[in-house]
């Protein structure tokens, strides 16, 4: 019978014994957290920066915003942001929107031309558009 010389490879998962410190990665609910390829933070997005939506559209654009920019680069991710705040602005202005279901197409109406009259005098060309754009995914 052959002996073997070296203990067999454990492939498991391997749970670390001690928890994340809360300097290195916080656990809060306010803060959406990105982390690189190794499990480090990347980028963090303060989710109390959208106090101007209702809660439920809040947690809605929320989650959409941190599925659909888990693949984005980091400068994608600020750019979608700013569009999820100019948003939520606008909802602050408008002042009709009082749930996720009051968003419609007249809503989306309302928000193209409120970035039109918002953009024209300090946003290059088709700024409002990218805007939108970014915000349409979400």
């Amino acid at each position: 019978m052959a002996v073997r010389k070296r203990a067999p490879i454990d492939r498991r998962f391997a749970i670390p014994a001690a928890p994340l410190e809360a300097s290195v990665f916080p656990l809060t609910t306010n803060m959406i957290i990105f982390v690189d390829a190794w499990g480090k933070p990347e980028q963090r997005f303060d989710a109390d920066r959208l106090d101007g939506l209702p809660v439920d559209l809040r947690g809605v654009l929320i989650d959409a915003f941190r599925e659909h920019c888990t693949g984005q680069r980091p400068a994608s991710r600020r750019t979608t942001w700013a569009a999820l705040h100019r948003f939520a602005r606008f909802i602050a202005d408008d002042g009709r929107i009082v749930e996720a279901g009051d968003v419609d197409t007249e809503a989306v109406g309302r928000y193209v031309l409120w970035l039109r009259k918002e953009g024209a005098s300090r946003a290059v060309r088709g700024a409002h558009a990218v805007a939108f754009d970014l915000l349409r995914p979400c």
